[in-house]
């Protein structure tokens, strides 16, 4: 059976493609790095693009191109690189439910409000008045400890505290209504 180049990779190997209308001076990896590849006003050739976050967890990068800046959001170049181009209807959905993990592996094209396998919804998700976490953020970060995961992992994962995670895994924090009790 033949298996196509693009999809053979040596572990822990960092596959890189051109960004989609940025083809000549930016690339994405599999791991959701974006990098200039080409020198431009500003910063230099090889340089990792630092991303900003949004309010809603999700990192973007300004890219430059024919004079214009432009944000855009680092899940969607990296499934336009590596999938394909949006198909209609359809939006970027982190599997993990982590708006930073943009690896590949946790991203997919999805329609609005589709459940998927893992319980959690594409739909808006609903967040704690005060936390930068969705209720299916606290049921993932649940889950992740419960199979031993650290604190310390986790926290990185969700790009929050350690202390955060501390605190959900004794039920100081994201304990009340839908968001369910420490022990679930």
């Amino acid at each position: 059976m033949l298996i196509p180049p693009a999809v053979l990779k040596v572990k822990n190997e960092v596959c890189r493609k051109p960004v989609v209308g940025y083809e000549w001076c930016y690339e994405v990896s599999d791991r959701g790095d974006v990098k200039r590849i080409r020198s431009l006003k500003s910063g230099s050739v090889g340089q990792t693009i630092k991303p900003t976050v949004s309010t809603n967890g999700d990192r973007k990068v300004l890219l430059f191109a024919d004079g214009v800046l432009r944000n855009k959001l680092v899940a969607e170049i990296v499934l336009e690189a590596f999938v394909g181009p949006r198909p209609r209807g359809c939006e970027c959905w982190h599997l993990n439910g982590a708006p930073g993990d943009n690896r590949l592996s946790n991203l997919a094209w999805s329609p609005p409000r589709a459940e998927h396998k893992s319980g959690v919804s594409s739909a808006t998700p609903k967040k704690h008045r005060r936390g930068k976490l969705s209720e299916a953020n606290v049921a993932g970060i649940k889950r992740m400890l419960k199979q031993g995961m650290t604190g310390v992992e986790i926290s990185r994962r969700y790009d929050v505290s350690k202390t955060a995670i501390s605190m959900i895994k004794t039920g100081q924090r994201y304990t009340h209504g839908r968001w369910g009790d420490a022990n679930d």
